[in-house]
């Protein structure tokens, strides 16, 4: 019997989730192409809003209830299913299960991700847990082909450029809170300050009151907004201010060393951005706490350069560039192996 040449994804996606879910969503069925076709699937408000997002995108559909999303999946008849929606219940995956298709899950902890045929937790560097079907870390992180297409800078001894990007939907408004502190520090008056906000970033107006003020000044500040070429922005970069998600990796391939935040106590379990990968991990917020580290951060890194360039030397260390490879295989063996 011939698999079915269909993956359907079911995703989460919303203003306090964020959109890293759908835009792994999208990558993963980009790399599937041309062999198999993908649908995304996902349960109101959450449709509403990836619709918001992505308007052009075809390849969305929603469900009403679990019943319902079940029934779709039995007219559609896929070759594997892939669930990017957090934690999974036993009950949902005994079901699924049931339906006797293939499945993986992505960043699950869950108490349902045991029956899954192969749990990817591409954000964990350490196991969270003893499951024997789950994969943990970097190696299973799939980076864009925008960044794989170019190579990353040689070190540069002075700092030109900052880059600020603080998530799709930036529910905590960092972006912000890291433009107030950047700009507090008077070395920073020659270098060039990118703020990148997502589609999803809910504080427009405040943000750009805040930088027309800064201009004004004669602040060198550009924001750019729902870029699709990160890698050109961060080409320009030498040190960042990032959340605790997908940009990180990003980073680590251009060899950007950053200040990273944590949004919240999930994301704070994303152990990858460390020092010794090129990374100042400050944790989620602490009032007052978190603006004085990411002065002194910034201060350290624009100051010290061997203390940078050590820092880059360790994004070194990490090597993106067989993951697509061996994520591609991965989901073909799957699939295969279930037919068998």
């Amino acid at each position: 019997m011939a698999p079915s040449k269909l993956i359907i994804f079911n995703i989460v996606a919303s203003k306090k989730i964020g959109l890293g879910h759908i835009y792994r969503a999208i990558s993963i069925a980009e790399l599937m192409q041309p062999a198999f076709n993908s649908i995304i699937f996902c349960k109101r408000p959450h449709y509403d809003y990836c619709l918001k997002i992505f308007p052009k995108y075809k390849k969305i559909r929603s469900y009403t209830n679990q019943e319902n999303f079940f029934q779709q999946l039995e007219e559609i008849g896929p070759g594997l299913v892939i669930n990017d929606v957090l934690s999974t219940s036993k009950d949902y995956m005994r079901k699924l299960k049931n339906k006797k298709f293939p499945i993986i899950n992505f960043e699950d902890l869950g108490a349902g991700s045991i029956l899954a045929n192969t749990v990817l937790n591409e954000l964990y560097d350490s196991p969270l847990n003893s499951n024997t079907n789950a994969l943990w870390g970097h190696k299973y992180y799939l980076l864009r082909d925008e960044f794989l297409k170019k190579k990353p800078p040689i070190f540069k001894k002075k700092v030109t450029g900052i880059l600020i990007t603080l998530g799709g939907t930036d529910q905590n408004n960092f972006s912000l809170l890291a433009l107030n502190q950047v700009m507090k520090l008077s070395e920073l008056k020659k270098i060039k300050v990118y703020v990148v906000i997502g589609a999803g970033y809910s504080y427009f107006k405040n943000l750009k009151k805040a930088i027309g003020q800064y201009q004004k000044s004669g602040s060198d500040i550009e924001l750019i907004y729902h870029t699709g070429k990160m890698s050109q922005i961060m080409s320009k970069c030498q040190i960042g201010i990032a959340s605790n998600g997908r940009t990180v990796y990003e980073l680590c391939y251009m060899r950007i060393p950053s200040i990273i935040l944590s949004h919240h106590k999930r994301e704070l379990g994303h152990s990858f951005a460390d020092p010794q990968r090129g990374f100042l991990p400050l944790g989620t917020y602490k009032k007052g706490i978190t603006e004085k580290k990411i002065r002194d951060g910034v201060e350290k890194l624009v100051l010290d350069q061997a203390f940078r360039k050590q820092l880059y030397c360790n994004n070194a260390k990490v090597r993106f560039n067989q993951n697509k490879k061996n994520l591609k295989k991965l989901i073909l063996e799957i699939i295969n192996d279930e037919l068998q």
